[in-house]
């Protein structure tokens, strides 16, 4: 390198020197600090936003799908809990990843709801049956044994309850079952199961949705205090709806 080459870089580097001069690590730190603030509350507006998403979806496929499907009155009047996927993902399932969100909500002997609580699914295979790339599916938890699984914040079937799709119910005392089920497509779960296939809390989202950190036993035990986020009473509302509908139907 010759000397005029030399001299270039010397004051390029003094330049930039110059440029940084009075940065301190402290600066950096606080920068660095005011990002990863900036990310993470970027982070949580998009869980919030998936969140509110997540109930609006599940209200219109609880109305849909009770509305399509025959839902026994025994079911309607004893379940203990709803627990709504709106989008559950067959390849998900298959390779035991996670395959869809949901909400649930549990309801006490003198018919008050609870808070609404924030659901991953997970598990095992579903089998081939499953011909449809994605479904919905409708959960009613008729045991109590099964609806005190969920409100601790998980629940897997075959080891902690069983369930009966609709399409399986004929013939069926649907009383015996922990849970009844409906799908979008219900024939295609003819004969399948949901053995293995595991529902978990999901606190980061309920977090981002309350605002404050929410543990799902709390949430879905809360029978008094009142739900005041719009998109958790729409939810709440389509399902007592149906529920008490049903009642009065019966009853007329």
């Amino acid at each position: 390198m010759n000397i005029r080459n030399q001299v270039g870089l010397v004051v390029v580097a003094a330049g930039l020197l110059g440029s940084v001069k009075g940065v301190t690590a402290e600066d950096l730190q606080k920068d660095d600090q005011y990002q990863r603030g900036r990310m993470g509350e970027q982070a949580a507006d998009t869980q919030e936003r998936d969140a509110n998403t997540i109930l609006s979806k599940a209200a219109d496929t609880f109305k849909q799908l009770t509305e399509q499907r025959d839902v026994p009155q025994e079911t309607k009047q004893s379940a203990k809990c709803i627990a709504v996927f709106p989008e559950v993902t067959k390849a998900a399932v298959l390779i035991g990843g996670r395959s869809g969100d949901g909400v649930a909500a549990c309801r006490n002997q003198q018919g008050k709801w609870s808070q609404v609580a924030f659901l991953d699914l997970r598990g095992a295979s579903l089998g081939a049956q499953l011909g449809a790339t994605q479904t919905s599916l409708v959960l009613f938890l008729q045991d109590q044994q099964a609806a005190n699984k969920l409100q601790q914040g998980k629940l897997e079937f075959g080891a902690d309850a069983s369930a009966v799709f609709g399409s399986q119910a004929a013939g069926i005392d649907i009383g015996t079952a922990d849970v009844f089920a409906l799908a979008e497509e219900d024939g295609m779960f003819a004969g399948a199961t949901l053995n293995g296939v595991q529902i978990e809390a999901d606190e980061s989202k309920a977090q981002a949705f309350y605002g404050r950190e929410m543990k799902t036993p709390a949430l879905l035990s809360s029978f008094d205090q009142e739900v005041k986020e719009q998109s958790a009473k729409q939810f709440l509302q389509a399902v007592r709806q149906t529920l008490e509908q049903s009642a009065a139907g019966e009853q007329a």
